[in-house]
C-alpha cells in the first residue's frame, strides 16, 4: 500500500490510509448486512471525496485488510497528528447519511458504533496508548446520546441557567436530495416539518401549541401564509425542556421566537461535495430560514416572503443571511423579471435559494460555520461557570435571609426588608435590589409570602 505524507493538505481526508478506512468503514456502516459488498462491483460509489488519494489509496474489502492498514499506524513517526485527522473522519462518518430507502435508522446507528467502536479499540490495543483516542471516544459518547435522547424520552435534557448562554438543540442532516417540493415529497424527511398558522405573527409561545400546530404544517412548507418550519427532530424535546427552563426561571417566560433564546446545530449535505458534509451553528431563526429555503428547491424564495412568514422586518432577515449569502457562500441569489400591471417594465426580483454548486473552499477543510447575532454570545469557560455558580450562590443566600426575617417578624415593610437582608449579607457581598427585587417576586410566585392586602408596599409570610 503506497502512503505518503505531505506537510501541508488541501484536504484531511486526502491521506491515502485515511481514505481507504474512511471508505471502508462508510461502506460497511452503510450497508444493510455487516459486511461490506465487493469492492470489485459497488452498486454506488461512496460518498467520500475525490482526490488524488483515490489512486494512491488501497481498496480494503475485509475486516483482516482493515485492521492491517490500521496497524501501518504504528509506522508513523508523528502519530498525534494522525489520531487528530483520524478523529475528523470518525466526526464525517457519524454525520454521514445514506439515502433513507438504503437502511433504517435503527441499523445505521447500530452499524455505525459497532464499527466505530471496533477500529478505535484496535487502534487503542495496538499502539498501547489509551489517551490518544480519547476524542474519538468522546465523539463515540456523544453521538451514542443523542441518539438514546431521541429514543428515550425520560432521559434529562439540559436546559440553560440564563437567556444569554441559549439552549442547544443538536439537529440531524438537510440533505440536498431532499431540498424542493419534489424531493421532499416524503412526510417523514427529517428536518422538512413545519407549524401551519393563519398569521406569521401569531407564533406559538409553548410547546404544545406549537406541537399541535407543526402536525398540520408538512402540506404548506412553501405557503407564503405559512409560518416558518420547525425541525421535526427538536419538536420531540420542546416539552421536556420548557418544563426545565420553567422550574429554574419562575419568572420568566419561555419563547422560541426569541433570537437570544435558542442556539442549534445542524448539518448540509450538497451535491457536489461527495457525501461530506457541512455544518451550522447559529440560531434557531437561521436554521428555521434556511429549511424554509430548501422547500422550494432550485426556484429561491424572495426575502420578502421569508420576512412575512418570520413575522419580522425584512432587514433583520437580510443581516441573518448575509454572511452564508456573500462570505460563505452557503445561499445563492437567483435574479428572476415579474411583469407586475406594466408588462413593458417588468421588476428584476431576488429569490434566495440553497447554493447547489457549493463546494468546501481549501481554508475551510472541516465546513463548519458558526453564526452568532451581533450581540455577542457569552462563551461557557471555566471562568464564566464559577461566575455561574458564585451568582446562583449569592441568590440562594438572599432568598434565605428573607425567609429567615419573614419568619421571626411574619409582616414587614419593603425598604425594611431590604435593609435587612443587606446588612445580615454586607460582610460577604452587595446585595442589589435587582437581585434582592427578583427573589422577593419568586417567593411570591411560590406562595410562601405575599403583599399585603391593605399596603401593597408590605409583605405578609404565608408559609
Amino acid at each position: 500500500m503506497k502512503a505518503r505524507w505531505p506537510k501541508q493538505y488541501a484536504d484531511l481526508l486526502t491521506d491515502p490510509l485515511l481514505h481507504c478506512v474512511h471508505v471502508y468503514l462508510l461502506r460497511a456502516e452503510g450497508a444493510k448486512r455487516p459486511r461490506p459488498p465487493p469492492a470489485q462491483a459497488p452498486k454506488e460509489p461512496a460518498p467520500c471525496p475525490a482526490g488524488a488519494a483515490e489512486q494512491d489509496a488501497a481498496v480494503l474489502t475485509s475486516k483482516e485488510e482493515l485492521l492491517s492498514a490500521l496497524r501501518m499506524v504504528r509506522c508513523i513517526k508523528n502519530r498525534d497528528l494522525f489520531i487528530s485527522r483520524y478523529t475528523i473522519t470518525v466526526r464525517e462518518r457519524l454525520l454521514t447519511r445514506p439515502p433513507p430507502d438504503v437502511i433504517s435508522d435503527a441499523e445505521l446507528e447500530s452499524n455505525k458504533k459497532r464499527h466505530e467502536q471496533e477500529a478505535e479499540q484496535f487502534l487503542s490495543a495496538w499502539l498501547g496508548d489509551a489517551s490518544l483516542l480519547r476524542p474519538a471516544r468522546e465523539l463515540h459518547m456523544s453521538y451514542s446520546v443523542q441518539c438514546e435522547v431521541k429514543a428515550a424520552p425520560e432521559d434529562p435534557v439540559d436546559a440553560t441557567e440564563a437567556p444569554a448562554k441559549g439552549i442547544r438543540l443538536a439537529t440531524t442532516i438537510l440533505d440536498w436530495r431532499l431540498w424542493g417540493e419534489k424531493e421532499a415529497a416524503p412526510a417523514t424527511a427529517s428536518g422538512q416539518g413545519g407549524e401551519n398558522g393563519t398569521t406569521p405573527a401569531a407564533f406559538p409561545t409553548s410547546a404544545a401549541e406549537l406541537l399541535s400546530r407543526a402536525a398540520q404544517a408538512r402540506a404548506t412548507a412553501t405557503s407564503a401564509t405559512a409560518t416558518l418550519p420547525f425541525p421535526n427532530d427538536v419538536l420531540v424535546h420542546l416539552d421536556k425542556m420548557e418544563h426545565t427552563y420553567n422550574e429554574k426561571h419562575s419568572n420568566r417566560t419561555l419563547r422560541w421566537d426569541w433570537n437570544d433564546h435558542a442556539y442549534t446545530s445542524f448539518t448540509l449535505s450538497y451535491p457536489k461535495e461527495g457525501g461530506r458534509v457541512t455544518t451550522v451553528h447559529g440560531t434557531l431563526l437561521l436554521q428555521r430560514l434556511f429549511l424554509a429555503i430548501a422547500a422550494h428547491g432550485r426556484a429561491g424564495v424572495e426575502m420578502e416572503t421569508l420576512a412575512k412568514r418570520a413575522g419580522v422586518d425584512e432587514r433583520r432577515i437580510a443581516a441573518v443571511l448575509r454572511p452564508c449569502l456573500d462570505r460563505d457562500k452557503l445561499l445563492a441569489r437567483i435574479s428572476g423579471s415579474s411583469g407586475g400591471a406594466d408588462e413593458t417594465a417588468p421588476s428584476v426580483r431576488v429569490r434566495i435559494a440553497l447554493n447547489y454548486d457549493y463546494t468546501r473552499p481549501p481554508n475551510r477543510p472541516r465546513g463548519e460555520f458558526t453564526y452568532w447575532p451581533n450581540a455577542e454570545r457569552r462563551r461557557v469557560t471555566v471562568g464564566t461557570a464559577e461566575q455561574d455558580a458564585t451568582i446562583t450562590k449569592r441568590r440562594n443566600m438572599i432568598k434565605t435571609s428573607i425567609m429567615q426575617v419573614m419568619k421571626h417578624v411574619q409582616h414587614i415593610k419593603h425598604d425594611e426588608l431590604y435593609n435587612t437582608v443587606r446588612d445580615k449579607n454586607a460582610k460577604v457581598f452587595d446585595v442589589t435590589v435587582r437581585n434582592f427585587k427578583q427573589e422577593i417576586e419568586g417567593l411570591i410566585g411560590q406562595e410562601f409570602m405575599a403583599r399585603s392586602d391593605k399596603n401593597s408596599n408590605e409583605y405578609v409570610f404565608r408559609a
